[in-house]
Order: structure tokens, then C-alpha cells, then sequence
């Protein structure tokens, strides 16, 4: 991809109170459209579709199958469940022209217990586990903190569906082990803490976090063993120190990635959904869900990996492998060979072909932070070579351009 058509940045919309939002401004990667609401330019949207794939891939290997549910609810399968009245003002309700009733959904187990209510009848069907990564709307009462705490985000959310709580179990901790594969994918070094389940409403519950200083979450960990707790769940049991243990508690700013939740049979009773077990008994499924922010994990990135340049991307979800630069007439020729090369191979360039200094350049550079940085000037074509920066490390090497 040419920088010309992705680089062009407007002043006033760097205006930030994150390092992400400072950074994913500044880079023209987002774009506020008001508070809470956020759209991904093409450079940012690179990034969230990487995200997104290692999102899926993991999921689909250990047997969720995709699903895609409305945003727009009627309000009639919120009442079934009981939540149209208890959800809380986070939910917009709305009316159409015929007076009819509807909801965005801040959250999609309604539909896909109904989904799930098309596909089980017997035993035999189950486990079902089902997924989806579509868009959600909460209307936040503090949407502030950039991609953190959006109104409008897009959320993965998976659902499974068991005989029993033993089966459940077992699958939870399956997808447990898939959540810490894709945030180490991602970058992440995550707690996972003891939660509430809130608005979901089961028992059982827990929550992916990362430290950061711009965390809008308190977990408290344990100072001598691994034990670590969100503390509105402390709250409630009032505790000083660790119950594992008995060490002392200490509190830390954290981001919420994922969260994951035993939900029982709280909505397959709501929505009369049964199987038949091997004796021709109905019986209700327990179930389970799973969701992570896709905008926030891309905040959150952002926030752990940078520097005073700008961002230093994993990667695995680098939005492009090289950032290549030409210095000179002939350098720009060679340069676009190169990228010509590379790209014929499957590898993701991102070619700086404005006419901006080479400072500017490689400001830019930092800034998008893209693991490698190539540059071709008058200087390493005397030799035939090309500079290699590594993002993360800083290091310089040169290399012949036959071997690319």
C-alpha cells in the first residue's frame, strides 16, 4: 500500500486523553466521531482485522461454529428473559413508526438461545457451541478514555450449551486456554481474576486483565503467590488478604479484555429451550459465555506497546510487516522494485512514496510502528544494501537487496 493514501492526518482531531487514543490519532488510525463513538480508518482497521482473525481462528479450533445476530432487537425477547426492565439505562429503547417496541442489543444472549432453540432437540445434539464477533451499543455513562470505554464496539461473544455442568466445566476451561492463546498472540500478558457476573446473571465468572496506568479497573493481587481478584468481587466478600494464601493485597490499574461466564439455565428455561435426554426426558441445557472487546484489545495494544515514538506493534497484528522508505531518485527506483517483490511473496509493505523529508519519513515510521523499517538511499545502493530497523529493539542491520 502507497503512504499517500493512508498517511494524510487533520490537526483537529488530535485532540487525546490516552496514550492509545494520543498515538491511534496521531497516526490517522481512528477517527472520534463523538464521545464513545469511533471509526477505524484504513490504516486501523488493518490492525482490527488481524485481531479479529486470530480472534476466530482460535475459537473455530476448538469447535465454536459462526453466527451472526441483529443489533436491533424487538423488545418482546428482552422481556421473555427479564431483562428489558433490569438491564439498566446502558440499553437505548426505542419505537418505530407502528409504536412497536425495540432494543439495541448491548449484549446478544436473547437471540442466540433462540438460535440455539432451532438446533437442539435431543441429547445428541449437544455440546453446541456458537459465536459471533458483531456489534454491540451501550450507552455509557462515562464513554471516555478513547477505544476503552466505547457506546458502539464491536464484541465477540460465544455461547455453548451442555447436558450437564460437568460437560460445561470442561468446556469452559477449554475456552479458558484459548482465551490465553490468542492474548498472547496479541501480546498480552494477562491475570485472570475472580469476577461477578453481573447482568448476566449464573454463577461462576472471570476476567482477562492487563496492568496499565490508564486502566479504568482495580484488581487486587496477591504479593506472594498468584492469586489475583477484581475488587468489586473483594467487596463483596470483604477480604484483606489473599484467601489462597493469606498475603498481603495489593490493588493495581488494570483493563478488562475478556470475560467469561458459567451462566447455568438461566436463559434456556426463559426461552422453554429443552432436549431430550436418553430417556425421553425434557431437560434444560446449562450454559456458558465468552466475550472480548476487539476495539479495547486494540487500545490495549497500543498501551503496552510503545514508546515515546509511537506504537510498536506485535507482530502478529502489525497492520503491515515493513515500512519501507526511499531517499533519492534512484533509491525511489529500487525501492519499488523491492516493494513489487515482497509483495508478489505475500508480505505486507507499507511504501512511502511522499514527497516529505527523511525526517519526517521516519518519524512516521516510529509512529506507525510497523516491526520493520527498509531503507534504500544513495548511501546503501553503493553497496547494494538496504537498511533493516527493528521496531522493538532498535537495532540496524544492512542487507543485500539480492536477498530479499
Amino acid at each position: 500500500m502507497k503512504a499517500t493514501q493512508i498517511l494524510r492526518t487533520s490537526k483537529s482531531d488530535l485532540k487525546a486523553s490516552t496514550v492509545h487514543e494520543t498515538f491511534l490519532l496521531k497516526g490517522n488510525f481512528i477517527q472520534k466521531l463523538g464521545a464513545g463513538i469511533y471509526q477505524l480508518m484504513p490504516l486501523g482497521f488493518l490492525a482490527y482485522q488481524k485481531i479479529y482473525e486470530i480472534i476466530d481462528e482460535e475459537l473455530k479450533a476448538i469447535g465454536f461454529l459462526s453466527f451472526r445476530a441483529p443489533i436491533v432487537h424487538p423488545a418482546s425477547i428482552w422481556e421473555k428473559s427479564g431483562r428489558y426492565d433490569d438491564f439498566g439505562p446502558e440499553m437505548v429503547k426505542f419505537k418505530n413508526r407502528s409504536a412497536e417496541k425495540f432494543v439495541l442489543a448491548p449484549t446478544h444472549e436473547e437471540p442466540v438461545n433462540l438460535i440455539a432453540k432451532k438446533l437442539i432437540n435431543s441429547y445428541k445434539d449437544l455440546p453446541l457451541a456458537l459465536n459471533q464477533i458483531q456489534t454491540k451499543f451501550r450507552d455509557e455513562p462515562r464513554a471516555r478514555g478513547g477505544l476503552i470505554r466505547l457506546r458502539e464496539f464491536t464484541m465477540q461473544d460465544g455461547y455453548s450449551f451442555h447436558t450437564n455442568q460437568e460437560d460445561l466445566d470442561k468446556f469452559y476451561n477449554d475456552v479458558r486456554a484459548a482465551y490465553l492463546r490468542i492474548f498472547k498472540r496479541l501480546g498480552f500478558e494477562v491475570k485472570v481474576v475472580a469476577a461477578t457476573s453481573g447482568a448476566m446473571g449464573g454463577s461462576g465468572a472471570e476476567e482477562f486483565m492487563i496492568l496499565a496506568q490508564d486502566g479504568s479497573d482495580q484488581i487486587a493481587i496477591c504479593e506472594k503467590c498468584d492469586y489475583a481478584v477484581n475488587i468489586e468481587t473483594l467487596v463483596e466478600g470483604d477480604a484483606e488478604v489473599c484467601e489462597k494464601c493469606g498475603g498481603d493485597l495489593k490493588m493495581e490499574k488494570t483493563i478488562e479484555l475478556g470475560h467469561i461466564f458459567k451462566l447455568g439455565d438461566k436463559y434456556t428455561k426463559a426461552f422453554e429451550l429443552t432436549y431430550d435426554n436418553e430417556k425421553g426426558e425434557k431437560k434444560y441445557p446449562v450454559s456458558g459465555c465468552y466475550g472480548i472487546g476487539l476495539e479495547r484489545a486494540l487500545a490495549s495494544i497500543v498501551e503496552t506497546h510503545h514508546d515515546d515514538k509511537g506504537i510498536i506493534w506485535p507482530s502478529e497484528v502489525a497492520p503491515f510487516d515493513y515500512y519501507l522508505i526511499a531517499l533519492g531518485e534512484k533509491a525511489n527506483e529500487e525501492a519499488k522494485k523491492l516493494y513489487e517483490k515482497l509483495a508478489k511473496e505475500g508480505k505486507e509493505i507499507l511504501f512511502d512514496d511522499r514527497e516529505n523529508s527523511a525526517g519526517e519519513k521516519f518519524a512516521d515510521a516510529d509512529l506507525i510502528g510497523c516491526p520493520k523499517r527498509l531503507v534504500i538511499s544513495d548511501k546503501t545502493l553503493a553497496n547494494n544494501q538496504v537498511e533493516i530497523k527493528d521496531r522493538a529493539t532498535g537495532a540496524i542491520e544492512l542487507k543485500n537487496l539480492s536477498e530479499f
